[in-house]
């Protein structure tokens, strides 16, 4: 039976593994059939019998466990016994649910891949179609127009708003946004970009 989390050529952990144990488990019917054979090993006409499914339907659910390595079966004289592989589901539970092996699966977040997300939704021919609501998004778009400023330049309060202009007719609120952001910093009537 593979191991619970096999290495992908890029290094990151294929989920194949995952994905076939949790699909097995996700379904009620199979989890029925997980609990009887907890208590003994069965053939398919006593599991129907159990749980009044068909034994076709049966059939299938057993093959999918198996599929994940948490069923097995056995020739018993004319019947095929099925047992739980307790041995897999415990070692299953434990390698999928510790926190290591979940980020392995996922790998690492994407570098900038919210902000350029963001910046795409907000964004039409190089303006600003909106000021977004929600403040993490908000945070990118004022990051982005920040960055439109010299560092070391001194602005006249005229100047930040032909600055903000260009990108958004709006530019009262997008300039109090970036003072309050800690973006630009103001005294008096001159303003500059904070490093």
């Amino acid at each position: 039976m593979p191991s619970p989390q096999r290495a992908a050529p890029d290094g990151v952990p294929d989920l194949t593994d995952s994905l076939d144990f949790f699909k097995a488990l996700a379904n009620p019917q199979r989890l029925k059939i997980l609990g009887l054979l907890a208590s003994r090993p069965a053939v398919v006409e006593e599991i129907t019998a159990a749980l009044a499914l068909s034994p076709a339907t049966v059939s299938h659910h057993l093959r999918v466990l198996r599929q994940a390595g948490l069923v097995s079966a056995r020739s018993d004289q004319q019947y095929r016994l099925y047992e739980l592989e307790e041995r897999r589901l415990r070692q299953m539970s434990r390698e999928l649910l510790r926190l290591e092996n979940l980020r392995l699966g996922a790998g690492p977040f994407p570098e900038g891949a919210f902000e350029r997300k963001v910046l795409d939704a907000f964004l039409r021919r190089g303006r600003l179609v909106g000021i977004p609501a929600q403040r993490k998004k908000r945070e990118v778009v004022l990051r982005w127009l920040a960055g439109h400023f010299e560092t070391e330049r001194r602005y006249k309060e005229a100047e930040v708003n032909r600055v903000i202009g260009r990108y958004h007719e709006d530019y009262c609120t997008l300039r109090r946004e970036l003072i309050m952001a800690k973006l630009l910093a103001r005294d008096g009537g001159v303003y500059w970009r904070k490093s």
